[in-house]
């Protein structure tokens, strides 16, 4: 009786065992169809959130150019507005410029001249390493300024020449000149030194990251004893130097090794402050 009894039971226990099976079958289903759901919204999350980001950073380094640009656009404004400007387009300024032979200077040969918009120094020959220069017109006895020029060297022998600025130039009592010596070297090595009583120092050699092998722009500051130093738009130096006052402003090459060199300036600016 018993016997029979299970035996009768057996389908309902089968029937049983089967919807159990259906239904753990059917909550994993569900379960996966869940975990699938989480996972693609984590990911589209995620997905969001680096794209947020993204953006984010997009604007955040559009605001910097823009910024950059509109500073940019404010100082090539600025500039345009100096007392005053040549661009070497005419003949004109009281610049120096002719030949130069070795009877007279003893150290180079060459010329210098104004031609086609640009202020050229052509040095020939060379006898001695030397610095030379031409002060800028209406600049004399310069205290506090802002002077900027555009100046390059051509691809040439191989040998270390540079250009650039000379400010608060004067005579000193031993007959030797006193001044400030802010220039670019073919090396892409940016030198700042000052010569006083008759003997050199240099004061900070910067490598210049933004150096162009065509034009490069440099900018001096002067304001008492504190000066700031510009390439290319990037100010690279500041100091405090109480030593020199005041003097000429002009513009300088210099030639370190006995080799031939052009020398090229354009867009000289200079205001007083």
């Amino acid at each position: 009786m018993v016997e029979q009894l299970a035996n009768e039971n057996r389908p309902s226990v089968q029937k049983s065992n089967f919807l159990l099976v259906c239904g753990v079958l059917s909550l994993c289903g569900i379960c996966t169809v869940i975990a699938f759901g989480m996972i693609a919204g984590a990911l589209q999350y995620e997905k969001q959130v680096y794209a947020a980001n993204i953006t984010v950073t997009a604007l955040a380094i559009a605001t910097q150019q823009a910024e950059a640009t509109a500073t940019a656009g404010v100082h090539a404004t600025e500039q345009a507005q100096y007392e005053l400007i040549d661009r070497f387009d005419l003949y004109q300024g009281d610049w120096r410029k002719g030949m130069e032979y070795t009877w007279d200077n003893e150290y180079w040969e060459g010329y210098i001249t104004i031609k086609d918009g640009t202020y050229i120094w052509n040095i020939e020959s060379t006898q001695k390493t030397f610095v030379s220069w031409s002060d800028a017109p209406h600049t004399a006895e310069a205290e506090d300024f802002d002077v900027y020029v555009d100046t390059q060297l051509p691809e040439q022998p191989i040998g270390q020449m540079c250009s650039g600025i000379v400010f608060r130039k004067s005579e000193q009592t031993n007959d030797s000149s006193a001044y400030y010596y802010f220039r670019v070297c073919n090396d892409a090595i940016a030198r700042i030194s000052i010569r006083v009583d008759g003997e050199w120092e240099g004061i900070k050699a910067i490598s210049i990251p933004n150096y162009s092998k065509e034009w490069n722009r440099l900018e001096v500051g002067a304001r008492g004893a504190y000066f700031t130093f510009t390439v290319n738009g990037v100010q690279i130096f500041e100091m405090n130097d109480y030593r020199l006052e005041a003097g000429d402003v002009g513009l300088v090459i210099e030639v370190k090794d006995l080799i031939p060199a052009l020398i090229l300036f354009d867009n000289f600016g200079y205001q007083p402050r």
